[in-house]
């Protein structure tokens, strides 16, 4: 699971995220960052689930809404019967409000 507080790079953000397209956690990570408000103040729990629904993802919340949470299709491999989805974790601060850390992990699916 990669764990991180901002973008490791400052990159020119997508319209939409091309979840199917990004092999790894630091990559879709810093698309998540990006697409964000840059202003850490505005990254409150409206601008995640905003953010979640333009991109056509189910939102959940867990612990009193401490964490948002979400699950988009991820990348396969052609003839592979594995398949892959991305799990997002937004984690608040301790009123709920700021955004505080981005989980993101890259989980296999299949037999």
């Amino acid at each position: 699971m990669q764990t991180s507080t901002g973008p490791a790079q400052r990159i020119e953000p997508t319209r939409h995220v091309d979840w199917a397209r990004l092999a790894d956690e630091q990559a879709l990570s810093d698309q998540i960052w990006v697409a964000l408000p840059t202003d850490p103040k505005q990254r409150d729990r409206s601008a995640v689930r905003r953010f979640l629904e333009h991109e056509g993802l189910k939102v959940g919340e867990i612990d009193d809404g401490q964490v948002v949470y979400a699950y988009a299709d991820g990348p396969s491999e052609p003839g592979s019967p594995v398949e892959c989805e991305w799990y997002l974790e937004f984690r608040f601060d301790s009123e709920g409000h700021q955004l505080g850390e981005l989980a993101v992990e890259k989980r296999f699916v299949g037999p």
